[in-house]
Protein backbone atom coordinates (compact mmCIF):
# COMPACT_ATOMS: atom_id res chain seq x y z
CA UNK A 1 0.00 0.00 0.00
CA UNK A 2 1.53 3.25 -1.14
CA UNK A 3 1.94 6.25 1.14
CA UNK A 4 0.13 9.43 0.23
CA UNK A 5 2.26 12.55 0.24
CA UNK A 6 1.19 16.14 0.42
CA UNK A 7 2.40 18.20 -2.47
CA UNK A 8 4.57 21.04 -1.26
CA UNK A 9 4.96 24.42 -2.92
CA UNK A 10 8.27 25.17 -4.58
CA UNK A 11 10.67 27.02 -2.33
CA UNK A 12 10.44 30.80 -2.72
CA UNK A 13 6.96 30.76 -4.25
CA UNK A 14 5.28 32.32 -1.21
CA UNK A 15 4.83 36.06 -0.83
CA UNK A 16 2.46 38.34 1.03
CA UNK A 17 0.01 38.64 -1.87
CA UNK A 18 -0.31 34.85 -2.21
CA UNK A 19 -0.79 34.44 1.53
CA UNK A 20 -3.41 37.21 1.65
CA UNK A 21 -5.40 35.57 -1.15
CA UNK A 22 -5.38 32.30 0.81
CA UNK A 23 -6.36 34.13 4.00
CA UNK A 24 -9.38 35.71 2.29
CA UNK A 25 -10.43 32.33 0.91
CA UNK A 26 -10.24 30.66 4.33
CA UNK A 27 -11.98 33.60 6.02
CA UNK A 28 -14.86 33.63 3.56
CA UNK A 29 -15.55 29.98 4.37
CA UNK A 30 -15.19 30.02 8.13
CA UNK A 31 -14.69 33.56 9.39
CA UNK A 32 -11.55 35.17 10.69
CA UNK A 33 -11.23 32.59 13.44
CA UNK A 34 -10.63 29.91 10.83
CA UNK A 35 -7.64 31.75 9.35
CA UNK A 36 -4.99 30.11 11.51
CA UNK A 37 -1.46 29.75 10.22
CA UNK A 38 -2.00 25.99 10.25
CA UNK A 39 -5.05 26.41 8.01
CA UNK A 40 -3.19 28.81 5.73
CA UNK A 41 -0.34 26.34 5.42
CA UNK A 42 -2.82 23.63 4.40
CA UNK A 43 -4.50 26.00 1.93
CA UNK A 44 -1.18 26.93 0.37
CA UNK A 45 0.46 23.50 0.53
CA UNK A 46 3.22 24.95 2.71
CA UNK A 47 4.50 24.40 6.19
CA UNK A 48 2.86 26.82 8.69
CA UNK A 49 6.27 28.14 9.70
CA UNK A 50 6.66 29.49 6.18
CA UNK A 51 3.85 31.98 6.91
CA UNK A 52 5.87 33.50 9.75
CA UNK A 53 8.53 34.58 7.30
CA UNK A 54 6.00 37.10 5.92
CA UNK A 55 3.70 37.88 8.88
CA UNK A 56 4.99 37.74 12.43
CA UNK A 57 1.53 37.00 13.90
CA UNK A 58 -2.15 36.88 13.09
CA UNK A 59 -2.73 40.52 14.03
CA UNK A 60 -0.24 41.67 11.43
CA UNK A 61 -2.03 39.44 8.92
CA UNK A 62 -5.38 41.03 9.84
CA UNK A 63 -4.06 44.58 9.35
CA UNK A 64 -2.65 43.58 5.98
CA UNK A 65 -6.06 42.16 5.01
CA UNK A 66 -7.75 45.44 5.99
CA UNK A 67 -5.26 47.37 3.87
CA UNK A 68 -6.00 44.97 1.03
CA UNK A 69 -9.62 46.13 1.20
CA UNK A 70 -8.40 49.72 0.88
CA UNK A 71 -6.37 48.64 -2.15
CA UNK A 72 -9.47 47.11 -3.70
CA UNK A 73 -11.36 50.34 -2.96
CA UNK A 74 -8.73 52.46 -4.69
CA UNK A 75 -8.66 50.15 -7.71
CA UNK A 76 -12.37 50.80 -8.34
CA UNK A 77 -12.36 54.56 -7.78
CA UNK A 78 -12.57 57.00 -10.69
CA UNK A 79 -10.04 59.79 -10.95
CA UNK A 80 -10.82 62.90 -8.87
CA UNK A 81 -13.05 65.46 -10.56
CA UNK A 82 -13.66 69.15 -10.00
CA UNK A 83 -16.57 68.33 -7.67
CA UNK A 84 -15.31 67.64 -4.14
CA UNK A 85 -18.74 66.45 -2.96
CA UNK A 86 -19.05 63.94 -5.80
CA UNK A 87 -15.53 62.68 -5.07
CA UNK A 88 -16.39 62.21 -1.38
CA UNK A 89 -19.51 60.29 -2.32
CA UNK A 90 -17.49 58.07 -4.69
CA UNK A 91 -14.99 57.17 -1.94
CA UNK A 92 -17.79 56.42 0.50
CA UNK A 93 -19.85 54.25 -1.85
CA UNK A 94 -16.85 52.30 -3.09
CA UNK A 95 -15.49 51.70 0.43
CA UNK A 96 -18.87 50.51 1.67
CA UNK A 97 -19.30 48.25 -1.38
CA UNK A 98 -15.89 46.58 -0.95
CA UNK A 99 -16.22 46.12 2.79
CA UNK A 100 -19.64 44.52 2.41
CA UNK A 101 -18.12 41.98 0.00
CA UNK A 102 -15.76 40.86 2.78
CA UNK A 103 -17.87 41.06 5.94
CA UNK A 104 -15.63 38.89 8.09
CA UNK A 105 -12.79 41.41 7.68
CA UNK A 106 -14.95 44.54 7.43
CA UNK A 107 -16.24 43.84 10.94
CA UNK A 108 -12.75 44.93 12.04
CA UNK A 109 -12.87 48.19 10.08
CA UNK A 110 -12.24 50.11 13.29
CA UNK A 111 -8.60 48.93 13.22
CA UNK A 112 -5.95 51.25 11.78
CA UNK A 113 -3.98 49.45 9.08
CA UNK A 114 -1.23 52.16 8.90
CA UNK A 115 -0.22 50.89 5.49
CA UNK A 116 0.18 52.31 1.99
CA UNK A 117 -3.35 51.98 0.65
CA UNK A 118 -4.97 53.30 3.79
CA UNK A 119 -2.64 56.31 3.54
CA UNK A 120 -3.90 56.98 0.00
CA UNK A 121 -7.55 56.80 1.09
CA UNK A 122 -6.93 59.22 3.95
CA UNK A 123 -5.06 61.63 1.68
CA UNK A 124 -7.86 61.55 -0.87
CA UNK A 125 -10.58 62.39 1.65
CA UNK A 126 -8.55 65.25 3.15
CA UNK A 127 -8.00 66.58 -0.37
CA UNK A 128 -11.79 66.76 -0.83
CA UNK A 129 -12.17 68.72 2.41
CA UNK A 130 -9.47 71.20 1.45
CA UNK A 131 -11.00 71.69 -2.00
CA UNK A 132 -14.28 72.44 -0.26
CA UNK A 133 -12.55 75.48 1.24
CA UNK A 134 -11.74 74.29 4.73
CA UNK A 135 -8.52 75.20 6.49
CA UNK A 136 -6.15 72.59 7.77
CA UNK A 137 -7.67 72.23 11.24
CA UNK A 138 -11.25 71.91 9.97
CA UNK A 139 -10.24 69.64 7.08
CA UNK A 140 -8.48 67.25 9.45
CA UNK A 141 -11.44 67.12 11.84
CA UNK A 142 -13.97 66.62 9.04
CA UNK A 143 -11.83 63.86 7.54
CA UNK A 144 -11.94 62.03 10.86
CA UNK A 145 -15.72 62.32 11.22
CA UNK A 146 -16.43 61.40 7.60
CA UNK A 147 -14.06 58.43 7.57
CA UNK A 148 -15.40 57.10 10.86
CA UNK A 149 -18.93 57.40 9.49
CA UNK A 150 -18.04 55.28 6.43
CA UNK A 151 -16.12 52.63 8.33
CA UNK A 152 -18.61 52.54 11.20
CA UNK A 153 -21.56 52.08 8.89
CA UNK A 154 -19.67 49.45 6.91
CA UNK A 155 -18.72 47.57 10.06
CA UNK A 156 -22.36 47.66 11.19
CA UNK A 157 -23.55 46.14 7.93
CA UNK A 158 -20.68 43.67 7.85
CA UNK A 159 -21.42 42.54 11.38
CA UNK A 160 -25.00 41.74 10.39
CA UNK A 161 -23.88 39.97 7.22
CA UNK A 162 -21.34 37.89 9.15
CA UNK A 163 -23.94 36.55 11.59
CA UNK A 164 -25.04 32.96 11.51
CA UNK A 165 -27.78 32.85 8.81
CA UNK A 166 -30.47 31.83 11.30
CA UNK A 167 -29.59 34.65 13.70
CA UNK A 168 -29.46 37.18 10.88
CA UNK A 169 -32.89 36.19 9.58
CA UNK A 170 -34.35 36.40 13.08
CA UNK A 171 -33.03 39.95 13.44
CA UNK A 172 -34.39 41.01 10.08
CA UNK A 173 -37.75 39.34 10.65
CA UNK A 174 -38.31 41.14 13.95
CA UNK A 175 -38.70 44.45 12.10
CA UNK A 176 -41.33 42.93 9.84
CA UNK A 177 -43.26 41.05 12.51
CA UNK A 178 -42.73 42.08 16.12
CA UNK A 179 -42.48 45.79 15.44
CA UNK A 180 -45.69 45.78 13.43
CA UNK A 181 -47.54 44.01 16.22
CA UNK A 182 -46.66 46.46 19.00
CA UNK A 183 -49.74 48.03 20.68
CA UNK A 184 -50.43 51.55 19.41
CA UNK A 185 -51.54 52.69 22.83
CA UNK A 186 -48.14 51.94 24.32
CA UNK A 187 -45.94 52.74 21.32
CA UNK A 188 -47.95 55.24 19.24
CA UNK A 189 -45.05 56.53 17.14
CA UNK A 190 -43.73 53.09 16.18
CA UNK A 191 -47.28 52.00 15.30
CA UNK A 192 -47.69 55.04 13.04
CA UNK A 193 -44.71 54.13 10.85
CA UNK A 194 -44.33 50.37 11.41
CA UNK A 195 -45.65 49.53 7.96
CA UNK A 196 -42.92 51.62 6.28
CA UNK A 197 -39.94 50.91 8.55
CA UNK A 198 -37.02 50.01 6.24
CA UNK A 199 -35.11 46.79 6.72
CA UNK A 200 -31.86 47.02 8.63
CA UNK A 201 -29.90 45.87 5.58
CA UNK A 202 -31.69 48.14 3.08
CA UNK A 203 -28.88 49.76 0.99
CA UNK A 204 -30.88 52.99 0.82
CA UNK A 205 -30.13 53.52 4.50
CA UNK A 206 -26.45 54.14 3.75
CA UNK A 207 -27.26 56.29 0.73
CA UNK A 208 -29.48 58.58 2.79
CA UNK A 209 -26.97 58.79 5.64
CA UNK A 210 -24.22 59.71 3.17
CA UNK A 211 -26.41 62.40 1.54
CA UNK A 212 -27.10 63.92 4.95
CA UNK A 213 -23.41 63.89 5.83
CA UNK A 214 -22.34 65.61 2.61
CA UNK A 215 -25.16 68.16 2.90
CA UNK A 216 -23.92 69.04 6.39
CA UNK A 217 -20.33 69.43 5.15
CA UNK A 218 -21.51 71.57 2.22
CA UNK A 219 -23.55 73.82 4.55
CA UNK A 220 -20.60 74.23 6.91
CA UNK A 221 -18.30 75.11 4.00
CA UNK A 222 -20.78 77.75 2.79
CA UNK A 223 -21.11 79.23 6.27
CA UNK A 224 -17.34 79.42 6.66
CA UNK A 225 -17.01 81.07 3.24
CA UNK A 226 -19.72 83.65 3.98
CA UNK A 227 -18.21 84.44 7.36
CA UNK A 228 -14.75 84.80 5.89
CA UNK A 229 -13.17 83.04 8.86
CA UNK A 230 -13.76 80.29 11.38
CA UNK A 231 -13.82 76.78 9.99
CA UNK A 232 -12.80 77.87 6.52
CA UNK A 233 -9.60 79.37 7.78
CA UNK A 234 -8.83 76.53 10.09
CA UNK A 235 -8.10 78.84 13.00
CA UNK A 236 -9.96 78.93 16.27
CA UNK A 237 -11.34 82.31 17.38
CA UNK A 238 -9.27 84.12 19.97
CA UNK A 239 -10.49 83.75 23.52
CA UNK A 240 -10.84 86.84 25.74
CA UNK A 241 -8.02 87.41 28.17
CA UNK A 242 -8.84 86.48 31.78
CA UNK A 243 -9.18 89.36 34.26
CA UNK A 244 -6.00 90.22 36.18
CA UNK A 245 -5.63 88.45 39.49
CA UNK A 246 -5.36 90.45 42.70
CA UNK A 247 -1.83 91.00 43.87
CA UNK A 248 -0.52 90.24 47.31
CA UNK A 249 -0.96 92.58 50.25
CA UNK A 250 0.43 95.99 49.62
CA UNK A 251 0.15 95.80 45.79
CA UNK A 252 -1.86 98.24 43.67
CA UNK A 253 -4.81 95.84 43.43
CA UNK A 254 -5.40 96.21 47.19
CA UNK A 255 -5.38 99.97 47.27
CA UNK A 256 -8.76 101.61 47.38
CA UNK A 257 -9.69 103.68 44.39
CA UNK A 258 -11.13 107.16 44.64
CA UNK A 259 -14.88 107.36 44.53
CA UNK A 260 -16.55 108.88 41.53
CA UNK A 261 -18.36 112.12 42.23
CA UNK A 262 -21.86 111.40 43.41
CA UNK A 263 -21.36 107.66 44.01
CA UNK A 264 -21.84 106.74 47.69
CA UNK A 265 -19.38 104.34 49.21
CA UNK A 266 -20.55 100.72 48.98
CA UNK A 267 -23.47 101.46 46.63
CA UNK A 268 -21.95 100.07 43.44
CA UNK A 269 -19.44 102.86 42.88
CA UNK A 270 -15.75 102.33 42.20
CA UNK A 271 -14.86 101.40 45.78
CA UNK A 272 -15.30 97.64 45.83
CA UNK A 273 -17.51 97.55 42.72
CA UNK A 274 -15.30 95.11 40.78
CA UNK A 275 -14.13 93.24 43.84
CA UNK A 276 -13.56 93.97 47.54
CA UNK A 277 -10.86 96.04 49.03
CA UNK A 278 -8.57 93.05 49.41
CA UNK A 279 -11.33 90.39 49.75
CA UNK A 280 -14.82 89.33 48.76
CA UNK A 281 -17.21 92.30 49.02
CA UNK A 282 -17.35 96.08 48.92
CA UNK A 283 -17.02 98.16 52.03
CA UNK A 284 -20.26 97.77 53.89
CA UNK A 285 -21.74 95.42 51.28
CA UNK A 286 -22.27 92.58 53.76
CA UNK A 287 -24.33 94.69 56.18
CA UNK A 288 -23.78 97.51 58.63
CA UNK A 289 -20.23 97.90 59.76
CA UNK A 290 -19.75 95.99 62.98
CA UNK A 291 -22.83 93.78 62.48
CA UNK A 292 -21.20 90.93 60.51
CA UNK A 293 -20.37 93.08 57.47
CA UNK A 294 -16.58 93.20 57.59
CA UNK A 295 -14.45 95.90 56.22
CA UNK A 296 -12.83 93.72 53.53
CA UNK A 297 -12.11 90.70 55.73
CA UNK A 298 -15.09 88.36 56.04
CA UNK A 299 -15.21 88.32 59.87
CA UNK A 300 -16.75 90.70 62.41
CA UNK A 301 -14.79 93.83 63.11
CA UNK A 302 -12.01 93.22 65.53
CA UNK A 303 -12.18 89.40 65.17
CA UNK A 304 -9.50 89.01 62.47
CA UNK A 305 -5.79 89.65 62.45
CA UNK A 306 -4.49 92.84 64.00
CA UNK A 307 -5.02 95.66 61.58
CA UNK A 308 -2.24 97.77 60.17
CA UNK A 309 -1.64 101.23 61.51
CA UNK A 310 -4.43 103.64 60.44
CA UNK A 311 -3.72 105.56 57.31
CA UNK A 312 -4.72 109.20 57.14
CA UNK A 313 -7.99 109.64 55.36
CA UNK A 314 -6.53 112.21 53.01
CA UNK A 315 -3.97 109.67 51.75
CA UNK A 316 -6.50 106.83 51.38
CA UNK A 317 -9.28 108.92 49.84
CA UNK A 318 -8.03 111.18 47.04
CA UNK A 319 -11.66 112.20 46.49
CA UNK A 320 -11.84 113.80 49.94
CA UNK A 321 -12.17 117.21 48.33
CA UNK A 322 -15.51 116.19 46.85
CA UNK A 323 -16.71 114.35 49.94
CA UNK A 324 -15.31 114.82 53.44
CA UNK A 325 -13.60 111.68 54.70
CA UNK A 326 -15.55 111.74 57.93
CA UNK A 327 -18.85 111.72 56.04
CA UNK A 328 -17.74 109.08 53.51
CA UNK A 329 -16.29 106.64 56.00
CA UNK A 330 -18.47 106.36 59.12
CA UNK A 331 -16.86 102.95 59.69
CA UNK A 332 -13.90 104.55 61.41
CA UNK A 333 -16.15 105.93 64.14
CA UNK A 334 -18.22 102.77 64.61
CA UNK A 335 -15.37 100.28 64.51
CA UNK A 336 -12.36 101.40 66.55
CA UNK A 337 -10.86 97.87 66.18
CA UNK A 338 -9.37 97.78 62.63
CA UNK A 339 -8.11 101.08 61.27
CA UNK A 340 -10.32 102.78 58.77
CA UNK A 341 -7.60 102.74 56.18
CA UNK A 342 -6.31 99.21 56.93
CA UNK A 343 -5.50 96.91 54.04
CA UNK A 344 -7.18 93.54 54.61
CA UNK A 345 -5.00 90.45 54.59
CA UNK A 346 -5.92 87.21 52.79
Amino acid sequence: MGLTTTKRRPRGSLNQRVILDAAFAVTERGGLGAATFQALGAELGAHPTAIYRHFRDKDELLLAMIDALHAETLAGLPEPTGDWAADLAAVAHRTHEVFMMHPSIAAYAYRTAHREHEFHIVDRIIDCMRRAGFGDVAAARLYRVFSDFILGYSALGAGLAALDPAARQADLRSWEVEYRMLPAGQYPNIAAVAHVLPAVDDPENFTLALDLMIEAIRARAAAAHDGGAGDGGGASPALPSPPPRARTRGGPAHRRQPAEPGAPVGSGGPVGSGGPVGSGGPVGSGGPVGSGGPVGSGSPAGAGRPASAPRPASAARPASAARPASAARPASAACPGPGAGAVAED
